[in-house]
């Protein structure tokens, strides 16, 4: 498919391609963002994909060059090695150890991230990170909130109001699973766990 299309980022930037095989490349990182992906294997799920011939040293070229252009223009990182990072909750989360330090003990609401970003993170998402040491399953860790929750120490609202203690088991779950979420996107969880 020849036609044009276009791929805006979160910090507005755009591009624009007719080449099949570079379009397919951009929505498979975009897919998997914030996770890297070795060019080869890129290629090689692209070409699948598209029923394209894998060994042709042309359509590498192009995507290659297409690629390196998005580059030049901040549509895209290079880097000489992948991070350890995943748009995929596991079912024992982890996070690297400085930011789950950073987000137990830095007084302000900001983390870095593995792509070495700083976000702003409300309480109960910087006290998820701080328990994501990869021993914790989702059901623990909304334990160790809810507890956290009964004790004081964060506070869960519905919508401004106080929620009542039987209730709050369910509603953690539920903020536990959209912060995990959030959490990924924000480059902070381990594609595999820290040694």
């Amino acid at each position: 498919n020849d036609t044009r299309e276009g791929f805006k980022l979160p910090n507005g930037a755009i591009t624009y391609s007719t080449n099949a095989l570079t379009k397919k490349a951009l929505k498979e990182l975009g897919r998997h963002w914030p996770a890297t992906i070795a060019f080869s294997e890129l290629y090689q799920r692209t070409t699948a994909e598209l029923s394209v011939a894998a060994d042709s040293a042309n359509q590498r070229w192009n995507l290659a060059r297409d690629l390196l252009a998005c580059h030049a223009q901040g549509i895209l990182e290079l880097r000489a090695n992948p991070l350890n990072c995943t748009s995929d909750v596991s079912d024992k989360p982890a996070a690297r150890p400085l930011a789950r330090y950073f987000a137990k003990h830095n007084e302000f609401d900001q983390v870095v991230n593995q792509r070495n970003e700083t976000l702003t993170l409300d309480k109960f998402s910087r006290t998820t990170l701080s328990l994501l040491d990869g021993t914790r399953t989702r059901g623990e860790l909304a334990g160790c909130l809810t507890d956290l929750a009964i004790q004081g120490k964060i506070k869960i609202r519905d919508q401004g109001n106080e929620i009542d203690i039987e209730l709050l088991p369910h509603y953690v779950a539920v903020i536990l699973d959209k912060t995990l979420t959030k959490l990924a996107h924000g480059a902070f969880l381990l594609a595999s766990p820290p040694d």
